[in-house]
């Protein structure tokens, strides 16, 4: 355990403070070029286990005018990466999002109808609207939102 607190205070020093989260057993933290940082303690086998990310390689976008997305509203900004973009399925990463503008975007979707079996938290947003469609948003972190929508019933 002790190694686990002086490892996390050895990554605070490198800079892994942007959106820190941390409990008994994990941390999570971006740095200031947007690296993510995942650490998790199993107290039980005593051993920490690392994971960190690459930055996401944002670009301006074109929000996409056919397809599912179109059941969305378009976010206050459009620097992100798309992820997948079909007909039924579509999940973007935007950046240059504050949990402000999270919170917005996520009362402009349940204007537009995703409020069917909805649950929201502080970080995240999960709903349908009437036609069956699956909403999910989360706010990652270090200014990112990832957006979620499916409807494979079609």
């Amino acid at each position: 355990k002790e190694s686990y607190e002086r490892y996390i205070s050895e990554c605070e020093e490198k800079g892994f403070v942007v959106d820190a989260e941390k409990n008994t057993t994990s941390y999570n933290a971006y740095d200031s070029e947007g690296y993510k940082l995942h650490l998790s303690y199993d107290k039980d086998d005593k051993y920490i286990f690392i994971t960190l990310e690459t930055p996401i390689k944002m670009t301006s976008l074109s929000w996409p005018t056919s397809g599912i997305a179109t059941k969305l509203p378009v976010p206050k900004s459009l620097m992100g990466k798309f992820a997948t973009n079909s007909s039924d399925t579509f999940s973007v990463y935007i950046c240059e999002t504050s949990l402000e503008d999270f919170n917005a975007y996520v009362d402009e979707c349940i204007a537009n109808g995703f409020d069917v079996d909805y649950s929201r938290y502080d970080q995240s947003y999960y709903a349908e609207d009437k036609d069956g469609a699956d909403l999910t948003i989360t706010f990652e972190g270090n200014e990112i939102m990832y957006i979620s929508i499916y409807d494979w019933s079609k």
